[in-house]
């Protein structure tokens, strides 16, 4: 995670004492966006925005800022945060989805309504993971390949097979689906995102190996030969 830091003095000079916040947002989101980072935290005078924070305070005058701090990364590495997380969720929701197919059998909708709920909008959060996978990763083999594409529509299918039968009220196709669709697309998506988390590590550890030997000062050239830092006048 990186940070970057402004004090008033430094926002007056670099926006005028007319600028409102929302000016200031729209400006560190844009230098952050050439330099191939978003933003993950907006903190003011060491509060931490929500996104509906940053829309109420937008029209906030400068000189009302003591401090803006702003967290960023760029998006290959939050991919590889939420990849960490979900190769480490996926196999709860497994379990989760044996577990709720069994009650549901033996106990029909009593009691079962808040785990499904929570079961399909997990899923649903997935859907929206793959979808920021394949926009970053487009290139990816592995997301091109036969095997990635028929997990997606899998999962998809499996979605809205369960919400069908759910609508319904079909007991037993809620709790075949759940056992043997969803469940089954869960497996699907934990040997994938084990895999895929695996390739991108490895990948980006070899372009760190790279980077320090590009930076890497060459042998043949003593200390004395270096070009010295100016000490100023």
């Amino acid at each position: 995670m990186n940070l970057l830091a402004y004090d008033k003095s430094d926002l007056l000079e670099a926006f005028g004492d007319n600028s409102h916040l929302g000016d200031i947002f729209s400006a560190v989101e844009e230098l952050l966006r050439s330099r191939g980072e978003v933003v993950c935290q907006f903190r003011v005078n060491g509060l931490n925005l929500t996104e509906e924070n940053e829309v109420k305070l937008s029209q906030v005058k400068i000189h009302e800022i003591e401090l803006l701090e702003v967290e960023s990364q760029k998006p290959s590495d939050l991919i590889g945060l939420i990849l960490k997380e979900w190769t480490l969720q996926l196999p709860e929701m497994v379990a989760q989805a044996d577990k709720l197919s069994k009650a549901v059998r033996e106990k029909g909708f009593d009691g079962q309504m808040r785990h499904l709920v929570q079961l399909i909008d997990s899923c649903q959060m997935l859907v929206d993971s793959l979808i920021s996978f394949d926009s970053l990763y487009a290139d990816h083999p592995l997301l091109q390949g036969a095997r990635w594409k028929n997990a997606e529509s899998f999962m998809a299918k499996s979605i809205g097979e369960a919400l069908e039968a759910f609508q319904k009220k079909d007991l037993v196709l809620l709790a075949d689906v759940l056992e043997y669709d969803i469940g089954q697309a869960l497996v699907n998506w934990s040997e994938l995102l084990v895999q895929f988390d695996g390739q991108i590590s490895n990948t980006a550890a070899a372009e760190i190996a790279l980077s320090k030997e590009g930076n890497a000062k060459p042998e043949h050239i003593s200390e004395e030969q270096s070009p010295s830092r100016s000490e100023g006048p």
